[in-house]
């Protein structure tokens, strides 16, 4: 509202007011002209005011004189008296210091809501310096700006730096900082699966799953599958194995593990054992151990 009555040239008005002569007719004609114009600007600024007014505000002001008064009712209403606008600069002011920046939030947005405080703090009679909003921000950033904030402090002077100059910088850095962001290491811990139907037919014993897992360089499969991808539309099976503590007991049994050989490490477990048996067992990791007896 300032700025449009400074734009009409009718804010002296407002802020200084004028007197209403008890009688006008002893005046000179200059003084005359002067008071008429005067009357003017006090009316056009009544207007502006009251155009700017819900019904409430109106309800407030409809009895004054002149804008002055019109003015001075409306800023008692909305800043409160000294008292309510002292209360609420220690509100703000409190506000300022507990600000920071949340983790993802943009340097536009932090400023924003930074300079949308220090206006309030301003409004309520508050000197605020830029010195003062710049340090806030630099000690206020995200972490991932600390280096940013580091070099800033070392190659500028913080103390003459204006608010416009440190956002420019601190943007230029986020705009870097987004560029070189890498994509999540996906790859390092994948299990790619690929099922290709036989021409015979979609049966589950036809189905052929190649698998592409990490190996060592013993071609040794890792036990731990972090991440796994399906390409095409049929529904394959992925099966998982935890490695756990290994049990010790000695009467602990497996029952239609679905093999089509059972074997036990215990010897004196059997009953009878024709030990001229032989053969190897070859297991998932590709080792191979030797097993005796039937």
């Amino acid at each position: 509202m300032k700025a449009l009555l400074g734009s009409q040239d009718i804010w002296e008005v407002v802020e200084k007011g004028y007197e209403e002569p008890q009688d006008d007719r002893a005046q000179t004609a200059a003084q005359r002209t002067t008071l008429v114009d005067q009357r003017k600007k006090d009316k056009k600024v009544l207007y502006f005011i009251y155009q700017g007014l819900d019904e409430a505000g109106f309800e407030k002001v409809a009895c004054v004189t002149n804008s002055k008064q019109a003015w001075e009712i409306l800023e008692n209403a909305h800043k409160g008296v000294e008292k309510v606008k002292k209360v609420d600069l220690q509100m703000l002011r409190g506000e300022f210091e507990t600000l920071k920046m949340k983790e993802g939030e943009s340097i536009s947005d932090y400023f924003t809501k930074v300079l949308s405080n220090v206006n309030q703090m301003k409004r309520n009679g508050e000197n605020v310096e830029d010195k003062r909003v710049v340090e806030k921000i630099l000690r206020s950033l995200d972490q991932k700006f600390d280096y940013v904030v580091a070099a800033i402090e070392e190659s500028k002077d913080v103390d003459t730096m204006t608010v416009d100059e440190l956002m420019g910088s601190l943007q230029v850095h986020e705009q870097r900082i987004l560029m070189r962001k890498e994509e999540p290491l996906e790859q390092a811990l994948k299990c790619k699966l690929t099922i290709n139907e036989k021409k015979d037919g979609p049966t589950s014993e036809s189905s052929q799953i190649n698998h592409e897992c990490y190996h060592d360089k013993n071609n040794q499969v890792h036990e731990k599958v972090n991440y796994a991808k399906k390409e095409e539309g049929e529904d394959g099976i992925l099966l998982l194995a935890k490695k756990g503590e290994e049990a010790s007991h000695e009467n602990i049994w497996y029952l239609d593990t679905g093999a089509s050989n059972h074997m036990c490490g215990y010897k004196h477990m059997f009953k009878e054992l024709d030990e001229t048996v032989e053969g190897n067992v070859c297991f998932g990791d590709t080792s191979k151990v030797q097993v005796k007896g039937i």
